[in-house]
């Protein structure tokens, strides 16, 4: 667009306006010649300018070497440590914001000579003495790797290091090229597409990268993230910074003019201001050389083609997602490392950690007192070329070695080269993960209620919940069992969570063609999958059972309740569980610990049963021997971390909604949710599922006064847990259940009630929580059968309840 034709507009409509005499129309003119000179000023203000020649006539003299590239431009370079020609190992270094090649990274001359190391700095584009790319994007910038290193004949392999700004170089490096085909000479994608087509192993012709070490790089807010990451992280940025790096995102061809805008200020970061840094930050960068912290030398060609792209190129929208990166040392040829300072205060370490725990096969480093400049000090240059090069692991502390210790391991893969076989049918979800399944019942095509089952702890598709065949029989009910994500033959999902669990089995349906409606059991741990379909996936229940359902100590209760639960707790589950909730990236280590007894709990011991429980469970055990059918072996195969870390961590975990808030899905009464519980569980307490279903007056709630947490087993409990899911049926003969006749169709108890729940010839009533929960309404003023005095049953109406 000519900017003098915006100025011609101008005119034109400013002697129009002048012609009409200020007529009536005038203010809506006067509006529109407002708006085409903001437009105009705007287009002025956000045009780039050219970059400067360099060597032409005006223009700055080229004052080191440079090697030309395919396109016609050139890079600048300096050479340091030992000769190319007898060196060992080669690394390239891309420097930071505002800086070039004379940037050295603190490597020590002394390991230089040690071990044989040539250094290779260069100017990257528009930065020094390099040309400026009027299309330099992240692609752009690896291929500039590329060809420099052969151009200098570095060989087939080389090392990269990116420091700050340098660090989304050496991410592009990773994407594009980690290695070479045999018949084109670029490189593939993170997907590695050649012409659509992926990429086989075997026409690969050797890999690019020998290693590859990130210090303190650069992180892009808008990668895809939990948004409570991203929170975390941007809100502690300085306001300008914020600012800043929205523009660079939302608006960047508006970039430049607000880079050299005066009205506002702008990112200190991009200033180097003074609090952009820690006070050993400030006291490193003041004693380095002038010469390295030059920005006018840097920024010769211009502030567009330096700074302003690589912001823009930053927080840009970027064509790949580093968190998809595939490890290019399978077999652990190389090392890939990041390495990064807790109170850094220009790269905050809450996105960082997330990228480390996305990307197992990298080295995470986080120095507890570090900020950005953290390596220029105590020989830690040193320490990350060491790492590079001969994969020595840096000493660390109590807490480096805590969290490094803590790194979530890779899962195996699934049918992949030394991993387990795949023996079940499985279906593919959108991400490219598959769900394995197992069907049971009645064959789906003829059912009339098609049910889905979420296992437990531990457990598999293969755990049968019991439901009687003939009773499947008589009302049509297809059964389907599935491993949830980690478990079994179901692939892990690095990012699984409450909602991705919910999505998990929403996609499974559609995936076998259930219908738009179905049911949902979810038993023990598998019940927070269940409160996560009433939450997300509301529309496509037809109801929901919740069978001792596993609870979360830390979701929003009273003290008294919270505290009456956990308190009864052996104190190695209280331990467990305070550490998922707390501290969830060291959860896997403190399982994997020696040291200290974990929760009784999760490994199944025999204090965490009562006797009926674990009569139930030997003689259960004893026939899955027989018959193959479950072990925890087989349930973990592919790893601890990804089935019960997971499960106990998001369990724990902070929830991003509190289930006694859920809106009841069925309004009318065309569906049913319930929750069963036995008062004498010792893995999931009854004061919590108490207050839970007191909060929820739409849940049916049954209590078994002498009930464990494998009361189901027994009784046929099973099947008329899955009459009343489906019919509305209560409970007959084995229970009665109290209150159930005050509230009509579809309605759940009034607020306040408990309903009742004995087994057969047992006259103890059931007993309230056994302090007073506060912000509740006086039972007794909807049931007359009721009274909550200090939290217990008024004696004198105990004759009321007997059977």
């Amino acid at each position: 667009m000519d900017c003098s034709l915006l100025e011609n507009a101008f005119l034109e409509l400013s002697e129009y306006v002048i012609d009409q005499e200020f007529e009536m129309a005038v203010p809506s003119k006067l509006v529109l010649v407002i708006a085409v000179a903001l437009l105009g000023w705007a287009y002025k203000a956000a045009r780039p300018p050219p970059p400067t020649i360099l060597g032409g006539p005006g223009g700055p003299p080229v004052a080191s070497p440079r090697v030309q590239l395919k396109d016609g431009r050139h890079l600048a370079y300096r050479e340091a440590g030992v000769d190319r020609g007898i060196a060992k190992y080669k690394i390239i270094f891309f420097h930071g914001f505002g800086n070039s090649k004379e940037s050295d990274f603190p490597v020590s001359k002394e390991l230089t000579q040690e071990l044989g190391i040539y250094l290779l700095y260069f100017d990257r584009a528009g930065y020094g003495d390099s040309d400026a790319n009027p299309n330099r994007g992240l692609k752009s910038d690896a291929m500039d790797v590329e060809e420099l290193a052969d151009k200098l004949q570095l060989g087939e392999k080389f090392y990269v290091v990116g420091t700050s700004m340098g660090g989304y170089v050496v991410w592009s490096c990773l994407n594009y090229i980690p290695q070479r085909s045999k018949h084109m000479h670029h490189y593939a994608s993170s997907d590695r597409l050649q012409n659509g087509t992926a990429i086989t192993d075997e026409s690969l012709d050797g890999c690019r990268l020998a290693g590859a070490a990130l210090v303190v790089p650069v992180v892009n807010y808008w990668w895809p993230m939990p948004a409570n990451v991203w929170e975390s992280a941007y809100s502690k940025l300085d306001v300008g910074d914020q600012r800043t790096f929205w523009i660079a995102h939302h608006v960047p061809w508006l970039f430049y003019a607000w880079f050299n805008q005066k009205w506002f200020r702008i990112s200190p970061i991009v200033d180097g201001k003074r609090e952009a840094f820690t006070d050993k930050d400030w006291e490193i960068l003041t004693a380095m050389s002038a010469e390295q912290l030059d920005r006018g030398k840097a920024t010769k060609q211009g502030d567009y083609h330096s700074l302003c792209r690589d912001a823009m190129i930053l927080f840009g929208t970027w064509e790949f997602d580093p968190m998809l990166i595939k490890n290019p040392f399978l077999n652990g040829e190389g090392v890939v490392s990041i390495w990064q300072g807790r109170e850094d205060r220009i790269v905050r370490v809450e996105v960082q950690r997330y990228v480390a725990e996305k990307l197992p096969w990298v080295r995470y480093h986080e120095h507890p007192e570090g900020g950005h400049l953290f390596t220029f000090v105590d020989g830690r240059g040193d320490k990350v070329i060491r790492e590079l090069l001969l994969g020595e692991q840096p000493k660390v502390g109590l807490l480096g070695w805590a969290y490094m210790a803590a790194r979530q391991p890779p899962p195996v893969i699934l049918g992949g080269p030394g991993g387990p076989p795949v023996t079940c049918p499985r279906v593919q979800l959108k991400d490219g993960r598959h769900l394995a399944y197992r069907e049971a019942g009645v064959p789906k095509e003829i059912a009339k209620y098609k049910i889905i089952f979420f296992h437990g702890f531990a457990s598999t598709k293969d755990s049968e919940f019991p439901v009687s065949q003939e009773l499947a029989e008589e009302l049509g009910i297809y059964l389907l069992y599935f491993d949830r994500a980690g478990y079994g033959d179901s692939d892990a999902n690095p990012s699984r969570g409450l909602k991705s669990d919910a999505t998990d089995v929403e996609e499974l349906a559609d995936g076998l063609q259930l219908g738009e409606k179905f049911y949902v059991v979810g038993t023990s741990m598998g019940g927070y999958v269940a409160w996560s379909c009433l939450n997300y996936i509301p529309h496509r229940l037809a109801g929901a059972a919740l069978v001792v359902p596993a609870v979360n100590y830390w979701w929003p209760m009273p003290a008294n309740v919270s505290e009456s639960a956990y308190s009864k707790l052996d104190v190695r589950d209280q331990r467990s569980f305070w550490v998922a909730h707390h501290m969830p990236w060291l959860l896997h280590t403190w399982f994997k610990q020696k040291k200290f007894k974990i929760s009784p709990i999760v490994e199944g011991k025999r204090e965490a049963f009562t006797d009926q429980d674990w009569e139930i469970l030997t003689e259960n055990q004893r026939k899955e021997q027989e018959t193959g059918q479950v072990d925890r072996d087989k349930a973990t195969k592919q790893g601890a971390y990804h089935s019960l870390c997971r499960d106990v961590t998001i369990l724990f975990g902070a929830w991003v909604f509190d289930p006694t808030m859920i809106k009841n899905p069925f309004p009318n009464g065309e569906g049913v949710v319930s929750i069963w519980q036995g008062r004498e569980d010792k893995i999931v307490r009854v004061e919590v599922q108490r207050y839970v279903a007191d909060k929820l007056p739409w849940v049916r709630y049954h209590e078994i006064p002498e009930g464990g947490h494998l009361f189901i087993c027994a009784n046929e409990v099973g099947d008329k847990i899955i009459r009343e899911l489906l019919n509305g049926e209560e409970p007959q003969g084995l229970w009665r259940v109290d209150h159930i006749a005050q509230r009509g169709p579809g309605h759940g108890r009034p607020r306040g009630h408990l309903e009742g729940a004995w087994l057969e010839g047992c006259s103890e009533t059931i007993v309230p929580p056994s302090e007073e929960i506060q912000e509740h309404p006086d039972p007794s003023s909807t049931n007359p059968h009721l009274s909550r005095e200090r939290g217990k049953f008024n004696p004198q109406l105990s004759h009321l309840m007997q059977k």
